[in-house]
């Protein structure tokens, strides 16, 4: 970590980056700011780094160190969470608003008293990456892709624009629809109103009006960026800017910093902001991911990075999951099931995670989407699992590292409308077309489309494996990587009735003495010709053993035998 050129590091999930990355910060001369997603991985940050007898510290945000975020303090004021959220900086409101947590505020003293040179380690959010004292002169890691942490979803802007535009009298707008129509004379008197009052709205203003009217302190860009939307046929639009690459844009108004990019929703009427940090002042700016998208790790940082992969994909890496984490990946579907939509097969879903409790002799771990782990909890699948984790918890976790069977169900396919904005800031316009497997958002979209889909399968199957034991995951989908290699099918519709999980749960439960056809008839609510239709199929799947019955020649036992 000696060179200025920014790196972006793929290195594959337990590969030990973030162990390697504290190893190396113990043995460098730089100070350090580490930055991370969750409050959990601060304190993993801080068992390595007192392994390491780094001196670390924790850096504070106000909705955790502030009394008057807390709502379970005496010190608690509503306003402040409120205003914060209208995009009034936590140091103005200690300023400005009257707050009972001052002046013992164990958030305002630490910045009143913080000198950055006193800190060998700073551990945070990604959001710290705004504070220009946290990162000026530091080696910058960011742990994972942060980009969620930089966006800024508006989802009820045109009610948020009409409270701006009300009380803005020499813009000559109304509403959202009228921006939507705006002819150049009165876009150039709204350029008017920017050029002398700016388009970030003083905090003052926002503190001071009544609650009912108050608006974020970026209504002004977001008035302008609308008016300066190029809208697509897909619903979506973007201002001109999203295609400019210089570091400052020249507007009729002024010379303007060019570190936000806007996907406007037009279907939704929903604004999307993505506001870079600016990170020109640290030493060096280190990312770490296991499964990058080089060009979007640039677009959300503004940093220009060198891009190292560890692993090669193809046969490295495939060496990498089967030889060094002792990964077994099987998969059970040829389709892509992207349950986003609502349409959860669970019935077919409960007979794999049978069938696989029925191979692997326990039942096993659980990765789906939220609506279909919702689904499962719906009608009591989740009891066929150990333990269960929605694919939004997937990136950093370790829980499953000691997991030997897993089960992974579904695709986490995140919508068409994430796809096109995410494509918006990139500047491009795209559609979906086809369906299942075959869809396809052109050449630029199917980048996007591939990273958020067949990548985060990867991280899901690479949670496995990461303990002591081997560990056997079966993929419930088709969107996995093309380099990845897959070690066997399974037959998803073996188990695909309850009747056929009925019969076989009998015939587990009765173990060696085993049963005869009649014995299941009286037992299992079935027909004889159901059950003899089910007792062919074990057969042909070599799970049970078929005995002639000494006692009675004509009779048939038989035991579950796999």
């Amino acid at each position: 970590m000696q060179a200025n050129q920014s790196m972006l590091i793929d290195a594959p999930p337990a590969s030990g980056k973030t162990t390697k990355t504290f190893e190396v910060i113990d043995e460098a001369d730089d100070t350090f700011t580490y930055l991370t997603k969750r409050e959990d991985l601060y304190e993993q940050a801080e068992n390595l780094g007192e392994e390491s007898d780094l001196s670390l510290t924790i850096i504070p945000s106000p909705h955790r160190s502030c009394p008057s975020f807390d709502s379970t303090s005496p010190h608690y004021h509503p306003e402040a969470p409120e205003l914060h959220g209208l995009g009034v900086r936590a140091g103005q409101l200690h300023d400005l608003l009257d707050l009972t947590c001052t002046p013992d505020c164990p958030y305002q003293k630490f910045w009143e008293d913080f000198e950055a040179a006193e800190h060998d380690v700073l551990v945070g959010h990604y959001k710290h990456a705004y504070i220009s004292s946290v990162i000026e002169d530091r080696v910058v890691i960011i742990d994972e892709f942060p980009g969620d942490a930089f966006e800024q979803p508006f989802k009820d802007a045109p009610k948020m624009l009409s409270r701006f535009l009300k009380v803005t009298d020499d813009i000559p707008f109304d509403d959202w629809d009228d921006l939507i129509i705006a002819d150049e004379d009165e876009k150039e008197q709204a350029y008017e109103w920017f050029a002398a009052n700016g388009i970030e709205e003083d905090a003052e203003i926002i503190i001071e009006a009544d609650k009912t009217t108050r608006y974020h302190a970026i209504a002004p860009f977001l008035t302008w960026t609308v008016l300066e939307s190029l809208k697509g046929d897909n619903g979506f639009g973007f201002p001109w800017f999203n295609l400019e690459a210089s570091e400052t844009i020249s507007t009729s108004f002024g010379e303007l910093e060019n570190n936000r990019r806007v996907a406007i929703d037009h279907e939704e009427r929903r604004i999307h902001v993505l506001t870079q940090p600016n990170l020109d002042d640290a030493k060096r700016v280190i990312g770490l991911d296991g499964t990058p998208l080089p060009e979007q790790w640039g677009l959300v940082t503004g940093e220009d990075f060198d891009h190292e992969t560890l692993i090669e994909q193809d046969t490295a890496m495939n060496s990498y999951i089967r030889d060094i984490l002792g990964v077994s990946v099987k998969q059970a579907n040829d389709h892509l099931k992207a349950y986003h939509g609502g349409h959860i097969t669970a019935n077919r879903d409960e007979a794999i995670l049978y069938g696989v409790e029925v191979k692997e002799g326990q039942k096993p771990a659980l990765i789906a989407p939220k609506k279909a782990i919702d689904a499962y909890r719906d009608v009591g699948i989740l009891d066929r699992t150990n333990h269960w984790m929605n694919y939004a918890n997937v990136l950093s976790s370790n829980d499953f590292k000691d997991e030997p069977v897993g089960v992974i169900h579904g695709a986490p396919h995140p919508g068409d409308a994430t796809l096109k904005k995410w494509a918006a800031y990139f500047g491009h316009h795209i559609e979906g077309r086809g369906e299942g497997m075959e869809k396809t958002y052109g050449d630029f979209g199917d980048r996007l489309y591939h990273h958020f889909v067949h990548n985060q399968v990867l991280q899901a199957i690479l949670r496995f494996g990461r303990g002591e034991s081997e560990a056997t995951v079966y993929v419930n989908t088709a969107a996995i990587p093309d380099w990845l290699d897959i070690d066997g099918k399974v037959n998803p519709k073996l188990f695909n009735r309850s009747n056929k999980r009925a019969i076989a749960d009998y015939l587990r439960e009765v173990g060696d003495q085993g049963a005869s056809k009649s014995d299941l008839a009286d037992e299992v609510d079935v027909t004889e010709k159901t059950i003899k239709n089910r007792l062919n199929e074990f057969d042909e799947e070599g799970l049970i053993e078929e005995v002639q019955e000494s006692d009675w020649p004509y009779r048939k036992i038989y035991r579950w035998s796999p």
